[in-house]
């Protein structure tokens, strides 16, 4: 299995305890979708496995335009919004937002982002390891 299909309509917190944070957006974001914070532009982007530090969670809203504001889950449990493979961990992909396996990061930035619970369930789980492979 590689990168998650997401369907965005189907991300959202999985209890309600969750507190997401809102930020601004620098670019147009689909929920699901992993972010980092630019601490420069003071906004989020989507994360990426070349421009890969501040990863700060997964965005639960769509966004259009740069100035939108998202909603991003921090922590805690989430619906993945696509299929997963339960017990696995999830990794920053080279695509822009998107998560993969392990063996599908290929020699980027290894960034830990999503563990898996169950085939649609997910726990936040953000480890920058700082290697390239």
């Amino acid at each position: 299995m590689a990168v998650i299909t997401v369907t965005a309509a189907n991300v959202r917190p999985a209890t309600n305890r969750a507190r997401p944070a809102t930020y601004t957006c620098s670019e147009a974001i689909t929920a699901g979708q992993a972010v980092h914070y630019d601490a420069t532009l003071e906004t989020v982007r989507k994360a990426n496995t070349t421009d890969y530090t501040n990863c700060v969670g997964i965005a639960l809203s769509n966004t259009t335009t740069a100035g939108d504001l998202v909603l991003v889950q921090t922590s805690g449990a989430y619906d993945i919004g696509g299929t997963a493979l339960e017990g696995q961990m999830y990794y920053l992909n080279g695509t822009a937002g998107s998560l993969g396996l392990f063996s599908d990061i290929g020699s980027e930035g290894v960034i830990q982002v999503m563990y898996a619970t169950s085939a649609t369930t997910g726990v936040i789980a953000i480890k920058d390891t700082t290697v390239t492979l």
